[in-house]
């Protein structure tokens, strides 16, 4: 009877260890602020409930004559969406601390600020903390239709964010549920809204279209990669070779952390598979940095591999 308890409990193991599978990505809510005005700053306060590790997403948009271009500490511009004579939107992102302020102090460095900004930080928990963007994309849009971006992992958060110069609500695309919808009224309206929904395999989003009375706007859409905990048979194969990447996207300098036993070396590739990179790496050594603005802006791909053992492929975003 041993025996057979034994048998039962190792294949039990065996099975979880290759079939265990991430969390889902939750939103577990947001906060918002507006200035009027060209103020050229905005301070949007802590989302209420934080956690470390959870992924913080800025969405700040307003009326602006010029180009706009809207940065703050600690913060990774995702993507700046202009139409200079009428509305200007921007993302960003930051994975929490164990210690974050109470607020975010967002300031415009353009030539002329944003009019009437409105902001919005949401909060997303169990992503991927190394590489939480898995595709992004944004146009200037006065339907409202985001492109089509390809997710490259299953069970990805979907987010898409509006902008406007009208006031009116918006109603959200097909199938996605809405996390905000809110306006501000000074010299002028402006809109935000953002919304979400699980992709459960990996491919082609499709354009997502909202629909409001706007007639001009801004349509952002980006996935989020879950955070894996995935201990199959491809990680314990690889348990002594693992590697971090920020940040991602990257326009200059890309970071990694790793652990390796003996010798290994990074390799970057394009998407045909072509060698870009070779780093060699050793033991004796838990970090490095290449420089990697000369790229063109695209997608690249990246792994570590020592004599016998190769890690996961994880995917770059350059973007300049």
């Amino acid at each position: 009877m041993r025996k057979v308890f034994t048998l039962l409990f190792a294949i039990t193991l065996c099975l979880y260890l290759l079939n265990v599978k991430a969390q889902p990505i939750t939103v577990q809510g947001h906060s918002s602020n507006a200035t009027s005005g060209s103020t050229a700053a905005i301070d949007i306060p802590k989302p209420v409930g934080v956690q470390k590790n959870d992924l913080l997403i800025a969405h700040i948009s307003g009326r602006t004559s010029s180009e706009s271009r809207m940065n703050a500490p600690g913060w990774i511009k995702l993507r700046r969406m202009v139409d200079p004579s009428n509305i200007a939107s921007h993302i960003f992102y930051k994975v929490a601390t164990a210690s974050e302020p109470l607020s975010y102090n967002f300031s415009d460095s353009g030539s002329t600020s944003l009019h009437d900004k409105i902001g919005v930080i949401s909060v997303y928990r169990a992503v991927d903390t190394l590489n939480p963007i898995n595709a992004f994309g944004g146009v200037v849009s006065a339907s409202f239709t985001t492109p089509s971006i390809i997710t490259t992992a299953d069970s990805c958060m979907v987010l898409t964010f509006f902008g406007e110069r009208a006031g009116s609500n918006f109603t959200p695309p097909t199938g996605m549920t809405e996390n905000y919808d809110t306006s501000f009224s000074s010299s002028s309206v402006e809109s935000i809204c953002g919304d979400y929904v699980i992709q459960s395999l990996a491919g082609a989003t499709g354009q997502k279209i909202a629909t409001s009375n706007g007639n001009y706007g801004t349509a952002g859409i980006v996935a989020l990669k879950p955070a894996s905990h995935e201990v199959g048979i491809k990680n314990i194969n690889a348990q002594n070779i693992s590697f971090g990447i920020y940040p991602n996207p990257v326009s200059s300098m890309l970071n990694f952390n790793f652990k390796v036993t003996g010798k290994a070396e990074i390799i970057i590739t394009n998407i045909l598979g072509q060698e870009i990179f070779n780093i060699p790496v050793n033991s004796a050594e838990s970090k490095t940095s290449i420089n990697v603005s000369e790229l063109q802006s695209g997608i690249y791909f990246c792994y570590m591999q020592s004599a016998n053992k190769k890690s996961e492929v994880k995917k770059i975003i350059v973007s300049k």
